[in-house]
């Protein structure tokens, strides 16, 4: 009965929480699925306490305390203590969310035990966020307003293209490797369609995250030389090949497409020739700048979980005002995770993450390219790796992805 339960709130996790909005507000756009996530992590940790003394630990589990310790350490010592604990305005993710994910983490680890059907509810949903993300970049300007959830490009139920390139940057791989390893019709369908989103939503991060998965993939394929496999490879590059005559030949898609791959290009130029300027990235280089004031101001245990906007008032006042002037919005997220951590939790903090993560990667490191198993975590963890770099978390995307770690851990 624990573990029946423990597996349909993991499933309300993934497939629930994504989708539950609060359309057109953007004060609590995410409240709805924060509550529902809080919820979840509310069962999974009463869960957690009550079987305390059966429960066993390996180096990633400790890992995963020590970051909550320092977490909870943070919180206490932040700037903004409200704001740590229930986390930035339509953020959400305070050491409650941080908590949650733990618990995702854990449990998904020890007690998910994924079935075909569990993979076909996943892959409907998945398919149905995409779908709209594809409606919602070719609605018509003129009834675009007049619904509740359109109006922000091809974000699906994400609430931002660039949330959708997190999303996606797991998806286009998983899919992709669904399809090589079983075959399935069902995976290279949405593999395409989940290609046609990334390239809709024009979410540079999601980009790097599909360059560096792709490579790997081909170097699987290389390895094992399998001619099943580059059969549906072939399969899978005729249907990118067609997203991208599609987004060649429809005006729309082909203008806002090419003139994000142009800027693409004149970024890179300008660097080559005059070196990085604030405004590269969306003026990403002049948000990392800023962050890195707050590290050096907090260097131990963050300015708070969550609480950058309140580090920056501190630490870098002069920059934050120089990006409100060029961009008419403020900064509440270092758009580079790893930057994020270590300026709202601390430097120390960040060094037990990227051991977590390393320990994470080492297991399935053994089998890359050998095992399918192995080969398919590593890959989907790393583009959602490679993306972070670039992005945020976020409530639609990140539950799903502290899901997977855990899946990837599970014992033979």
């Amino acid at each position: 009965m624990k573990n029946k339960i423990i597996t349909i709130v993991l499933c309300i996790v993934m497939f629930a929480v994504p989708v539950l909005i609060i359309p057109n507000n953007e004060t609590y756009y995410n409240l709805a699925r924060y509550i529902l996530l809080l919820i979840c992590g509310a069962i999974l940790f009463c869960a957690f306490i009550k079987n305390s003394k059966k429960l066993e630990f390996d180096k990633t589990d400790i890992c995963i305390m020590i970051f909550i310790i320092l977490a909870l350490i943070s919180a206490i010592c932040s700037i903004n203590i409200k704001k740590s604990v229930l986390g930035e305005r339509n953020r959400f993710e305070g050491v409650f969310t941080l908590i949650t994910y733990s618990m995702l983490y854990y449990h998904a680890k020890y007690y998910l035990k994924p079935n075909n059907k569990f993979i076909n509810v996943g892959l409907v949903t998945y398919s149905c966020i995409l779908i709209l993300a594809v409606i919602q970049f070719y609605m018509p300007t003129k009834v675009i307003y007049m619904l509740p959830i359109f109006g922000k490009g091809a974000h699906g139920t994400m609430g931002n293209t660039n949330f959708m390139g997190s999303f996606v940057s797991m998806l286009v791989p998983a899919t992709v490797l669904g399809y090589l390893f079983t075959g399935k019709k069902k995976y290279l369908l949405v593999s395409i369609l989940s290609f046609f989103v990334m390239l809709l939503c024009i979410a540079r991060s999601g980009w790097v995250a599909f360059v560096v998965t792709i490579i790997i993939i081909i170097a699987y394929m290389i390895k094992n030389r399998s001619k099943e496999n580059f059969k549906r490879f072939a399969f899978i590059i005729i249907g990118f090949m067609l997203c991208l005559a599609i987004v060649k030949i429809e005006p729309k898609s082909n203008e806002i497409v090419a003139r994000k791959g142009k800027r693409v290009v004149s970024e890179a130029k300008e660097a080559n020739t005059t070196g990085i300027s604030d405004r590269m990235g969306s003026g990403r280089i002049l948000i990392w700048k800023s962050t890195y004031n707050v590290i050096k101001k907090y260097p131990i245990v963050g300015c708070g979980v969550d609480a950058l906007a309140d580090g920056l008032m501190k630490a870098d006042l002069p920059g934050l005002i120089k990006f409100i002037n060029i961009y008419h919005t403020s900064i509440d997220k270092a758009h580079n995770e790893y930057l994020q951590i270590a300026a709202t939790i601390g430097l120390p903090a960040l060094g037990v993450y990227l051991i977590f993560l390393t320990l994470v990667l080492d297991k399935n490191l053994k089998g890359l390219l050998k095992d399918k198993k192995s080969t398919f975590f590593f890959i989907v963890i790393l583009g959602y790796l490679a993306q972070a770099f670039f992005n945020i978390s976020t409530l639609g995307v990140a539950p799903i992805f502290w899901i997977v770690l855990g899946l990837s851990q599970q014992k033979e």
